[in-house]
């Protein structure tokens, strides 16, 4: 009767024993898992992400010439991205394009043109998307929402004399849709290379995709060229006069923005991120045409701030 109770009490005590280990196996687990975001939950992400990237510019404005501008130059930017779960994100970004451009100049056997200029952008932008269930689920996630954009640009023009310097303010309210394809790798996995093996551990991916489609676009241009007669009474003689005393708000024209990313996650919650972004705007104005082009690749750092 004895050797039966404590075989039972053996039996039970292994038991319980395996239980608690596959128990803290599965937690240590989904703790893993946690860490790298595998997991869906309420918590809201904060992340602080800086960028540096490298631009191919091409423009040309018909207030000055129909010449064709390209050149490259350099990307800066901050940003701060906050995500609730998977149902929503926005975002605040400050972007900072700047390159050296050379013109598109028609070929001559007797005398060859050439002129170039610098070309800065500065931008703001923001959206807030919000996810669509009933075209997500647990790999691809659907995000549409409002978005905004804000750009000035500067460039230069020595060639052009007292035409040299031209600006406009572009400013578009614009649709934006969000497809993020999530190929996580939720178990660790050895790798036999013959001489030696390889551990991969859980990582959290995805790529991403996103398109903007200006909706309301406006700009502030200048009429037929930057060189304009304008009222002035010599109260006021700061440049910004001269440069913007021409310059007036118009609604028409269009832009377009996307880019494609692919952003690994690290098991402290911090990311980074490699890019292509394209950004297009056509802007007539009230009689002269400006046209510009972006192609950047990025390269973008993502810290977590805090969890809630």
């Amino acid at each position: 009767m004895k050797k039966t109770l404590i075989v039972l009490l053996l039996q039970l005590f292994l038991g319980f024993d395996s239980l608690y280990l596959h128990a803290q196996e599965e937690l240590a687990r989904s703790n893993t898992a946690d860490s790298l975001g595998l997991l869906d939950n309420d918590t809201r992400h904060r992340y602080f992400t800086p960028s540096v990237g490298y631009n191919s510019l091409l423009y040309r404005d018909f207030a000055t010439s129909p010449l064709f501008y390209r050149g490259a130059g350099l990307h800066l930017g901050l940003a701060w991205l906050t995500r609730e779960a998977e149902r929503w994100e926005s975002t605040y970004q400050m972007g900072l394009n700047t390159g050296f451009t050379f013109a598109d100049m028609p070929e001559s056997n007797y005398f060859q043109g050439f002129t170039s200029s610098t070309f800065v952008n500065a931008q703001l932008y923001g959206h807030y998307l919000r996810q669509i269930n009933t075209l997500s689920n647990d790999k691809l996630k659907i995000k549409v929402g409002p978005a905004l954009a804000s750009d000035l640009n500067f460039r230069f023009n020595g060639g052009l004399g007292n035409a040299g310097a031209g600006s406009e303010i572009l400013l578009n309210l614009m649709l934006g849709a969000q497809a993020v394809y999530d190929f996580s790798r939720k178990e660790s996995k050895e790798q036999d290379w013959l001489l030696f093996t390889r551990k991969l551990r859980p990582i959290k991916r995805e790529l991403s995709f996103q398109l903007n489609v200006g909706v309301l676009n406006f700009n502030y241009r200048p009429g037929y060229a930057y060189l304009s007669d304008f009222e002035f009474d010599g109260s006021d003689t700061s440049p910004l006069v001269f440069l913007y005393g021409g310059h007036k708000l118009y609604l028409n024209g269009y832009r377009l923005r996307t880019h494609v990313a692919y952003t690994s996650y690290r098991q402290n919650g911090n990311a980074h991120s490699w890019s292509y972004h394209w950004d297009a705007a056509h802007a007539p104005g009230g009689y002269e045409i400006f046209q510009m082009a972006i192609h950047r690749f990025q390269y973008t750092l993502m810290f977590h701030r805090s969890k809630k």
